[in-house]
């Protein structure tokens, strides 16, 4: 007999991702889904005709997500950390890197359901300078958030303040291929 193994969180993660990033192609999917980041009951009905049904999160961080992915809809990462992310962006010239990093050193401190603002201004920053922003990690990342060994906050760390020697898999590239010549 065959086996298949059940996919793992992170991948169903993704798959979520993957499908509101589809739906977000979308202008009117998109104009939907924003107001989910107000916590507005009113606008959450709008929204959950295009919401994912069966997600693997509770309803909280699939509005979250859903409205960040509608704020800037980008492609997906290559299992980037959104400390990798704000490492990008505050390299960017048109950026304060010293306001990023604040901003990360205050995001890291906070409960999962403190997160929408911070995050919300952080997209918006990302989708100003076009940097990749790798949502299904960040959903994923977002559903372990209140693990009492904080590793993601940890990893969101580590990876803005103290990257590993870049390797192809690791930089995120510019969304349109911007930094390719």
């Amino acid at each position: 007999m065959n086996q298949q193994t059940a996919p793992s969180l992170k991948d169903r993660c993704l798959a979520t991702v993957d499908k509101l990033i589809k739906t977000c192609q979308d202008r009117a999917a998109r104009s939907a889904l924003r107001p989910l980041l107000m916590g507005i009951p009113e606008m959450q009905i709008r929204a959950m005709r295009y919401l994912p049904q069966n997600a693997p999160v509770n309803k909280d961080l699939l509005h979250l997500i859903a409205g960040l992915i509608a704020e800037y809809p980008c492609e997906q990462g290559s299992d980037l950390s959104f400390g990798a992310s704000l490492r990008q962006l505050a390299k960017h010239p048109k950026i304060n890197a010293t306001g990023i990093e604040r901003r990360l050193e205050l995001l890291l401190q906070l409960d999962v359901k403190s997160l929408t603002q911070p995050l919300h201004g952080l997209i918006v920053q990302a989708r100003g300078a076009k940097t990749l922003v790798d949502y299904g990690t960040l959903l994923y990342h977002l559903n372990c958030w209140d693990d009492t060994r904080k590793w993601v906050q940890l990893q969101w760390a580590r990876d803005f303040w103290c990257p590993t020697e870049p390797t192809e898999t690791q930089v995120p590239p510019q969304v349109n291929g911007t930094d390719q010549e």
